[in-house]
C-alpha cells in the first residue's frame, strides 16, 4: 500500500514540476521556475487529499483489523474506552497525569511510560500533539482508552526528530491516573 501511496505523490509532484515555465537568467548562470501560485497550491492541495484518503484508509483497517469501535471527537481523533474511570471529567486548565504508550500504525512502540514515567499536562497551555490534548477532554480520572490521532493532528510533517517518523498516525493506549481541578 505503500508502494502504491508513492507511486500516487511522485505523480502529483511530476505534474506539478511539468507545469512549471524554466527559464534561464544568464546575468547569474542561474535557473529560476516560474509556476503560477495558483497552479501550484492547487496540486498541493490535491496531493494533500490524496495522502489524507489514503491514510484514513489506513487507520479504518487498523479498527477493523483490531475490532474496534471508536468515537470521534469533532475534529476527527478516534478514541474507544476499554476500561470506565469514575473520577471526574478534565476541562480547560486543569492538570492531568496520565501514563501511556505510544505506537505507529504498524504497532511499533515509540514511547512508553513505563520507560519514562506519567506525563502530567495543563489542558489549554501545554505543548502535546493537538489531537492527544483534545482527547484527554473525554476521558475521566481512573479512565483507560486507546486513541488514534491523525497525522494532521500529531506531528505532521515533520515528526519529532526522535522515535516519530514524518507524517506518522499515532496510536496511544492510555490510562489517565489523575485529574487536578483548577
Amino acid at each position: 500500500m505503500k508502494f502504491v501511496n508513492i507511486i500516487i505523490l511522485s505523480f502529483i509532484i511530476f505534474l506539478a514540476l511539468a507545469g512549471c515555465e524554466c527559464k534561464r537568467d544568464d546575468e547569474h548562470n542561474t535557473t529560476k521556475v516560474n509556476m503560477d501560485p495558483e497552479l501550484y497550491e492547487e496540486h498541493l492541495l490535491e496531493a494533500n487529499k490524496l495522502y489524507l484518503k489514503q491514510e484514513q484508509r489506513d487507520i479504518a483497517t487498523y479498527i477493523q483489523r483490531n475490532g474496534w469501535i471508536m468515537d470521534t471527537t469533532p475534529r476527527g481523533v478516534f478514541y474507544m474506552i476499554y476500561k470506565n474511570g469514575d473520577g471526574p471529567l478534565p476541562e480547560k486548565g486543569d492538570i492531568v497525569r496520565f501514563a501511556f504508550k505510544t505506537m505507529l500504525i504498524n504497532d511499533l512502540i515509540c514511547y512508553d511510560s513505563d520507560k519514562s514515567g506519567p506525563k502530567e499536562v495543563e489542558l489549554g497551555k501545554s505543548e502535546i500533539e493537538s489531537g492527544l490534548e483534545e482527547v484527554l477532554y473525554f476521558l475521566p480520572e481512573g479512565t483507560q482508552a486507546f486513541a488514534i490521532i491523525p497525522s494532521f493532528l500529531a506531528f505532521g510533517w515533520l515528526g519529532d526528530a526522535e522515535s516519530i517518523p514524518t507524517r506518522a498516525v499515532l496510536i496511544y493506549d492510555l490510562h489517565i491516573l489523575k485529574v487536578i481541578k483548577r
